[in-house]
């Protein structure tokens, strides 16, 4: 039987069985994609040799499992964890911030492919509608870049503690932000639609999903520990989105993005937010999905298996800006 006439029935709908999006779901769980291709590969040829018609999810799932316990590793403890997200009772909110230049919207794109969730936030986007309804005279500083907030702070507004202006700036656009921000995460729970969250502006600590909620968070704080390598992801950037966001302007201003990546790890560290060292993409996208799947399984009281990847520093690196 050609392989684009087989049907999974689920208990609501059937749908054509696709190699690719297995794969893609295999991928979710943090298996290399040619092994994932791979595997789905395997399950296919299972599937034709038995010359059914149609499978139900239940058997595609016996069929997958089958196979990847003659993998390797933990893959098939992953599966069961990937497979428990998908009949999650509560939404999925994944909260990923970091200073600019540490490579959230790409990362924050490949977690949410993997995941197949469809709705991907920036909170630059909510600092922009924001602009268009609150005007320069009455907020001045959510009409600045996150580090040139600085330009909007009295001298009356940094206290007796002498603060930095850059701080300050950026933390007041941030609790202006969150407003917005919290608006958006309190609709994705109350719909139950599961959610990805990036953005400068997602300070730990700032109660942007209540404890009660019902709704399954991961919020991991993306981190360029090293300064030269920091630099080097605005001239990549910029590179690829063809100078649209200038490499010079952040580099002028990157004493200030330091300070505001410093200042982000300390609120990580005080808030127990993890920490993700985001030079490597597909480093970093491994480590957020096994955070993810690891919360998942503590929320379906699923048995925990060690995870290497997942073992991530508690607590914030020690480098100055």
């Amino acid at each position: 039987m050609p392989r684009q006439d087989r049907i999974v029935v689920a208990s609501d709908r059937a749908y054509p069985y696709s190699r690719g999006l297995l794969a893609q779901s295999l991928m979710a769980c943090g298996i290399a994609p040619d092994d994932a291709y791979r595997v789905a590969r395997v399950v296919d040829a299972l599937l034709r040799r038995s010359a059914q018609a149609s499978v139900t999810t239940d058997e595609l799932r016996a069929r997958v499992e089958e196979v990847l316990a003659g993998e390797e590793g933990d893959a098939l403890q992953r599966y069961r964890r990937w497979s428990a997200l998908q009949h999650m009772e509560w939404p999925l909110v994944v909260l990923i911030g970091g200073a600019p230049g540490t490579g959230k919207s790409t990362i924050a794109t490949q977690v949410a492919h993997r995941l197949g969730i469809t709705r991907i936030v920036s909170t630059d986007a909510v600092r922009q509608v924001m602009r268009a309804v609150i005007s320069r005279e009455l907020v001045p500083y959510i009409h600045t870049s996150s580090f040139d907030a600085a330009s909007t702070v009295p001298p009356d507004a940094l206290g007796s503690s002498g603060g930095d202006p850059a701080v300050v700036g950026f933390v007041q656009q941030a609790e202006t932000v969150r407003v917005g921000v919290r608006g958006i995460v309190d609709r994705a729970v109350a719909e139950r639609f599961p959610l990805v969250l990036e953005g400068v502006h997602l300070v730990p600590g700032s109660d942007l999903v209540p404890l009660d909620a019902p709704a399954t968070v991961v919020e991991v704080m993306l981190v360029v520990d090293d300064p030269l390598e920091h630099q080097s992801h605005f001239h990549a950037r910029a590179a690829h989105t063809g100078d649209a966001r200038p490499v010079q302007r952040y580099l002028q201003a990157f004493d200030e993005i330091r300070k505001i990546q410093l200042h982000l790890l300390e609120a990580s560290a005080r808030n127990g937010v993890p920490v993700v060292e985001a030079r490597h993409m597909d480093t970093a996208v491994r480590q957020i999905l096994d955070m993810v799947l690891e919360r998942v399984a503590a929320a379906a009281t699923l048995p925990a298996c060690p995870s290497p990847t997942a073992t991530i520093a508690a607590s914030a690196p020690t480098s100055s800006p």
